[in-house]
């Protein structure tokens, strides 16, 4: 049975100043590998912006931790910050990736996290 996508796929704090926005995407590379990637993006340059890739597969009743990416941050006034992982995976599963977004800029610490949508491998 497919899994149910979050809908919507997670929207970050109105209220946030520097945050502007973030993305959570996934690809089927073929022969068992997948590409997980995600995006954040600032209103300004800040003094922190970063991401913390997860790869999440689909049990039937769940989704759970397969994988989790190095947590990964840009320090040089960046506003815009990329980061991305290749992973081997199992063929008849679905999976999604999970994105940690935040920023840091002077005390204000502001993040949120995103979802993809979900892929079958196929057997």
């Amino acid at each position: 049975m497919p899994p149910p996508d979050v809908q919507p796929l997670t929207v970050f704090d109105p209220n946030y100043k520097y945050l502007e926005k973030g993305g959570s995407y996934i690809s089927d590379l073929g022969n068992q590998k997948i590409n997980i990637w995600g995006e954040t993006f600032a209103t300004v340059h800040v003094d922190e912006i970063g991401i913390q890739l997860t790869l999440e597969r689909w049990t039937g009743t769940a989704w759970v931790a397969v994988y989790y990416g190095s947590t990964t941050a840009e320090t040089d006034s960046a506003y815009a910050y990329q980061s991305y992982i290749i992973s081997s995976v199992q063929k008849g599963y679905y999976y999604r990736a999970k994105s940690l977004h935040w920023i840091k800029k002077g005390d204000t610490y502001e993040g949120g996290t995103r979802y993809s949508s979900s892929i079958l491998i196929p057997l």
